[in-house]
C-alpha cells in the first residue's frame, strides 16, 4: 500500500505505477482519480443590494476555496444584533449556486443579523462574517 498525501480536494490527478522484481521493471500502468469534495471556505463580501419594509436582498462572493462544486447556499438570520446560532433561528436556502437571495417576511424597523454559508456534496462550509441591516 502506498499513500499520497497533501492533495487538493476536488482535483483530478494522474499517476503511474511500475513493479520491480529480479527480472526487472514492469510496464507502467497509468491511472487517474479525483479527490473527494470537502466543505467550502466561507463566502465573502456579504452585503445588502436592496431593501423594503418587509424584505431584504443579499449578495455575496463565492468562496475563494470551493473544495468542489457549490450546490447551494444557506442564509441564516434573526431579529438580533447577536451573531450566534442561538439567535439566528431563521434560514432560507438558494436553489442553486447563485450568490443572491431575497429574504421575505421581515418585521419593519427591526435590526436583523445575516450570515451565509455554501454547500458542496461534502456538506456545509463556514459562515461569512455577520451583517446587521
Amino acid at each position: 500500500t502506498f499513500y499520497v498525501t497533501g492533495l487538493t480536494p476536488a482535483t483530478d490527478y494522474t499517476g503511474e505505477v511500475r513493479a520491480q522484481n529480479s527480472e526487472g521493471w514492469s510496464q507502467a500502468v497509468r491511472f487517474t482519480w479525483r479527490t473527494r469534495d470537502t466543505p467550502p471556505g466561507p463566502p465573502s463580501s456579504l452585503q445588502t443590494s436592496s431593501t423594503s419594509h418587509h424584505s431584504i436582498s443579499l449578495t455575496w462572493q463565492r468562496p475563494v476555496v470551493t473544495n468542489g462544486a457549490i450546490t447551494h447556499y444557506s442564509v441564516q438570520y434573526g431579529p438580533t444584533m447577536n451573531c450566534s446560532d442561538d439567535y439566528l433561528s431563521h434560514e432560507v436556502t438558494t436553489l442553486d449556486s447563485n450568490t443572491i437571495q431575497t429574504v421575505p417576511g421581515l418585521v419593519p424597523y427591526t435590526v436583523y443579523t445575516f450570515r451565509v454559508r455554501g454547500f458542496t456534496s461534502a456538506g456545509p462550509g463556514n459562515f461569512t462574517d455577520c451583517l446587521q441591516a
